[in-house]
Order: C-alpha cells, then sequence, then structure tokens
C-alpha cells in the first residue's frame, strides 16, 4: 500500500501565472531574468550573489531551502558552478512540485 505524504496531501491552487500564455509568476521571473543569465555567463559573482538572495528569503515550510541556497552560494563563490548548480538541482528536487502547486504565485 502506498503512503502519501502530508506534503503531497496539499491540494494544488489555481493561477494565473506560469502557465502556457500566462506571465512568468513571481520567482519563475526572477530565476529566468536573473539566476539562469548569471549559470549561463559562468558568473560565478553574480550566482553567489543570486544564491544568497534566495537563501535570504526562504518559504516556511521548506525548511531546507536556505540550506540548499547558502551552500550554492558558497560553492559559486569559490568558482566551483557545477557544485553551486547540484545545489540548485537537490532544492528543485526537495520543493518545485509543492512549491509550483502551493505557492507559485508567491512573492520573492
Amino acid at each position: 500500500m502506498a503512503t502519501t505524504s502530508a506534503a503531497s496531501a496539499i491540494p494544488a491552487k489555481a493561477y494565473d501565472c506560469g502557465g502556457k500564455g500566462q506571465p512568468l509568476c513571481p520567482l519563475q521571473g526572477w530565476m529566468k531574468t536573473v539566476l539562469v543569465p548569471a549559470l549561463s555567463s559562468d558568473d560565478a559573482k553574480k550566482v553567489a550573489e543570486a544564491l544568497n538572495t534566495l537563501a535570504a528569503k526562504p518559504p516556511a515550510d521548506m525548511p531546507k531551502w536556505s540550506e540548499f541556497a547558502s551552500a550554492g552560494a558558497a560553492k559559486a563563490k569559490s568558482g566551483d558552478l557545477e557544485s553551486a548548480k547540484d545545489s540548485c538541482s537537490n532544492c528543485h528536487d526537495a520543493y518545485k512540485d509543492l512549491y509550483k502547486r502551493t505557492m507559485r504565485d508567491r512573492a520573492l
């Protein structure tokens, strides 16, 4: 018998952003205009700054958000962008689905 975690039991909200034909949601837009360009240009300083911004603004129900972002920022600051990207993946793996279902419209 499959078990359901409390997080996956939270129903999804309907949003006016993030879907096809809709404007970008706040975090989605910020990622596309700040973090992705910094990563794409291998700008370690900007990646670290962006991840520090995320670390300072964790959602209440995502306790490791700041830890993931801070670890990524430290890796970027040291010039290790691949490990910084791993921190992004860790956060996405842990929280992306829940974030999109329950707080997609949250201001950054």
